[in-house]
């Protein structure tokens, strides 16, 4: 099993649908294949989590940003 952090898109909500999602599946297909390449093996497991601490402050930025588009 291996961990993959977490990340935050400052997007515009709906500006790209599933980004997301199509950044992750692109990191772990990645990923795959510099583990192959390193440990000789691939993983069977990818984990993923966000460490509220470390984006807290990100994300009410975030938010102070979109607040400002909608006044």
């Amino acid at each position: 099993m291996v961990q993959n952090r977490r990340f935050l898109l400052l997007t515009k909500r709906g500006e790209e649908p599933n980004l997301a999602a199509q950044v992750l599946a692109a990191a772990v297909r990645t990923l795959l294949g510099h583990w192959l390449e390193r440990f000789g093996y691939r993983p069977l497991l990818a984990e993923t989590f966000t460490d509220p601490e470390a984006c807290l402050e990100r994300v009410q930025q975030a938010q102070e940003v979109e607040e400002e588009e909608v006044a």
